[in-house]
Parts: structure tokens; sequence; C-alpha cells
């Protein structure tokens, strides 16, 4: 049950076109897909808020079922699927690319509204203006970053760009002066809905532009 009082569940189901969905990321993949549904308890009736199959072609079941503290949904289980659809993931292939593989991989998906899944590059000197990418899901177009120590901003992020499907995010920090120490990345869309990388960045001293010049001349 989230903070609003919603109910959810996940598992696995052979039902096909049967299974009851709303909003789903897929249709149904085949065999046995997992699936993961919210529910909105009332009186007399209940309101299906959330439903989607999560699979490929072959054998896929949710196990592992956990909301985190913004309600994103976490799911893990099992996969037989080598066509498991996959997003910003740590391997990208079944069974990591064996032509002849045994049993099943593991998996692990989130829903909701998002999350920053990688900083890139995780440092920048304090000698000038560093950009980041940040790899991750629901980044919307207005959005502001910010870098932030024990909860508190110490740079704005200037040039704030977010691709069209959400997934990447963009944004340049004057790090002048900061002080050299590990910063928390904090991502604001304009519905207010935010996503935190904790101790994500580092900024390192120096790190700026060098000047060489050679003087050639006569005595």
């Amino acid at each position: 049950m989230d903070s609003s009082g919603d109910i959810y569940f996940g598992g696995v189901s052979a039902s096909g076109g049967d299974y009851p969905l709303k909003d789903s990321v897929q249709a149904f993949g085949g065999s046995n897909d997992a699936v993961v549904s919210e529910i909105l308890p009332g009186a007399g009736s209940t309101s299906l808020i959330f439903s989607t199959f999560l699979g490929g072609s072959a054998d896929d079941v949710g196990q592992g079922f956990a909301l985190d503290s913004q309600d994103n949904i976490h799911l893990s289980g099992a996969t037989d699927s080598t066509d498991f659809p996959v997003v910003n993931a740590l391997q990208t292939e079944f069974a990591d690319g064996i032509a002849s593989p045994d049993h099943n991989d593991a998996f692990v998906a989130e829903f909701g509204a998002g999350l920053i899944g990688q900083v890139t590059p995780a440092s920048g000197g304090n000698f000038g203006s560093t950009t980041i990418v940040l790899n991750g899901a629901g980044f919307e177009s207005g959005a502001t970053a910010t870098l932030k120590s024990g909860g508190s901003s110490v740079a704005s992020g200037q040039f704030v760009k977010a691709s069209a499907d959400g997934a990447t995010l963009r944004a340049t920090f004057d790090l002048t002066s900061v002080a050299p120490g590990t910063y928390d990345v904090e991502v604001v869309n304009p519905d207010t809905t935010s996503f935190l990388a904790a101790h994500s960045f580092t900024v390192v001293a120096g790190g700026g532009a060098k000047l060489w010049a050679n003087l050639v001349g006569r005595s």
C-alpha cells in the first residue's frame, strides 16, 4: 500500500488478452508474463489505477515486490525470454549473450514517476563549468537540476534539457569555488515530482584550463 492508500501487487499471468490492463507499458509477450497492478479500494467498488504486463515471448515471473519512499514500484523475478524488454540495463542481453544458456536470468524493474540511474561524468573540477548527463526515466521539459549537500543547494544547473522520451537530462553546473567533496544531484519536474541521486557527483580541486606559452625571439 502506498502513501495514498492505493494497493499494489505483482506476480505472473498466462491470461493474455483477458488480464485487465490500464496504461500498460506493453502488450502480452507470450507464454507467462510478469504483471504489476495498482488498485484504489473504495466503498462498494474498486478502481484500477495502473496495470501492465512485463516480459518477452517466453516465461517471465514476478517474484519480489516493493515500493520506495516516492511510491515507485520495484519488481524482481526470473525470465526465460531472450527478448525481455530492458531500459538503462546493466546487462542488455539474455544470459549476457551466451549462445546456449541454461536456466533463467534474474531481472529487476522499476515503474513509477522516474529515477536517476547514472550520472556522467561522476566528477568535475572546481575551476569552471562541467556538463553532466543524467540517465534514468521520467525527466520532463522544464525540469531543474541542482547539486545539493545536506539538503541545501550548492550549484544550480544551467541549460537544462530533457530528451523527448524522458530518459536523459543534460545540465551544466558552474563549479567555480565549490568546495571539493561528494554531492547529491536532484531533479525537479515542473509538476514538483523530484528525483535524488545521493552522493552521485564529486567535485575535485582544480580541473580548469591550462595555458602554455613558448617565447621565440632574438637576443
